[in-house]
């Protein structure tokens, strides 16, 4: 094809302006992959010339495919090294998150229950609650590292937006530094959805460390909620079919902002614009997997200099007198009941065995699962709960469950471990989920708990 020459040509600079142009395809397996351009040629153009110039532009056409592959080739590269060390922090964490979350439940545990004796006068109460702030930052860090090693399962309940984002911010506060402020707008009005707690809050995590590298000389980080009927179709990446309502958080930051070029990639796992060895590419793409599975959507409005704002659009629900965030806060209720608690580690089982013990339950302690067997074997029928940790020595606690279901086919069970219940070989003793509970636990969710299998038929 011959034309006037283009304006913006990508000559280099030495070369004579040009004046007409013939461009001649690069076809290799059936496609376009460049274009060879003829120019200035006093002499006109004509086929003969194209043909020959054919070997040349065979040539160029198997330099560029060979160029393109090799590419392509490297990606693949990349990516497999990208999956393999995430297949090694995954590995990593899953080989010490139960011994790392048998120490976080033996210090949320013991320093919730003397936050919940001091007086409220107390100067004592402030570093308690420094522990217990720094306990749940580590138990954020483990559940996010067990995120990025797999899909993580979800467990979908009632849930008030509201509460969880404030229950969120100080852990972003301190995650995001002291030269960056978060400032907070929530709704006036209610917003429950049905959600995973942990889920919606590594959300926020993973938005408040990109919006952190974001700001690397400070700024400002702004949360906000609100009631939606509708979303953005322009600016959304849409994962479910549109919700009548919906609950938003909106979640901006002051930062360099994302080019309009990028915008469509930054979900795609892998992707990333962080220097080498600083970022993992998995963070946004573990954000676009938690909305998908409740079944939202997520909007993204950006320019370079500008910030960054997401918002997260998640079906709301009929408000419910008793959502999750707030059943940690209602006192439990104690019994008399005995149960018996398997558990290797020391602190954590003394830890157990105390709480249960103050709110009146007998309590059997075995350290492992032989000696938890030769218990319930010598106190079957007084034993209302077996409370196991699923990874013990001598006996695990699903091969110590066949036996005791052997000796007493209805007894009740709950399971704690400081792994995910999808990670252990329980899944057809509990397969719906509701006989675990996940370390590290606090005492008000133990109590809850083991008060809510005492009483299920």
């Amino acid at each position: 094809h011959v034309s006037p020459a283009p304006q913006s040509n990508g000559a280099p600079g030495w070369h004579p302006t040009p004046q007409t142009f013939m461009g001649i395809p690069l076809f290799s397996g059936g496609n376009i992959v460049g274009v060879a351009g003829v120019a200035n040629r006093q002499d006109g153009y004509s086929s003969s010339l194209a043909e020959f110039l054919d070997p040349f532009i065979v040539t160029c056409a198997s330099v560029i495919n060979a160029y393109q592959k090799d590419t392509e080739r490297c990606a693949l590269l990349e990516q497999l090294h990208q999956t393999q060390k995430m297949e090694a922090i995954g590995q990593l964490a899953g080989g010490i998150a139960h011994d790392f979350n048998n120490i976080l439940t033996a210090i949320l545990g013991c320093s919730q229950m003397l936050h919940n004796k001091l007086p409220v006068t107390s100067p004592l109460r402030n570093q308690v609650e420094m522990l217990l702030s720094s306990g749940e930052k580590a138990a954020a860090l483990t559940q996010s590292l067990l995120t990025f090693s797999r899909k993580q399962t979800i467990h979908l309940q009632p849930l008030e937006l509201n509460r969880t984002v404030i229950k969120i911010v100080k852990l972003l506060e301190r995650l995001v530094g002291e030269d960056i402020t978060i400032k907070v707008n929530l709704c006036p009005d209610s917003l429950s959805i049905n959600g995973d707690c942990t889920q919606i809050e590594q959300i926020l995590l993973n938005l408040a460390t990109n919006a952190r590298d974001a700001m690397p000389e400070g700024g400002t980080i702004f949360i906000s909620t609100e009631q939606r009927n509708q979303f953005n179709d322009t600016n959304t990446l849409a994962t479910a079919r549109q919700s009548p309502a919906y609950a938003a958080i909106t979640f901006t930051d002051t930062g360099s902002g994302i080019p309009l070029e990028l915008q469509n990639k930054i979900f795609e796992p892998f992707f990333t614009t962080k220097e080498r060895g600083k970022g993992t590419g998995m963070g946004l793409a573990i954000v676009h997997g938690i909305i998908r599975q409740h079944n939202g959507h997520i909007e993204l409005e950006s320019s370079p200099g500008m910030g960054t704002s997401f918002s997260i659009l998640l079906p709301r629900i009929p408000q419910t007198a008793c959502t999750a965030n707030e059943r940690e806060t209602t006192d439990p209720a104690g019994g008399s009941e005995t149960i018996l608690l398997a558990e290797d580690d020391q602190n954590a089982r003394t830890l157990i065995s105390l709480i249960l013990r103050e709110q009146g339950y007998q309590v059997l302690e075995a350290r492992e699962g032989n000696e938890a067997l030769s218990l319930f074997s010598a106190h079957k029928h007084h034993i209302d709960l077996a409370l196991l940790d699923v990874i013990m020595p001598n006996k695990s606690g699903d091969a110590l469950l066949r036996e005791m279901l052997t000796l007493k086919p209805d007894q009740k069970i709950l399971f704690m471990s400081g792994y995910t219940a999808d990670r252990l070989n329980i899944a057809n003793l509990d397969p719906d989920g509701t006989n675990f509970i996940a370390k590290p636990v606090t005492p008000a969710a133990l109590l809850l708990k083991v008060r809510e299998r005492l009483q299920a038929p």
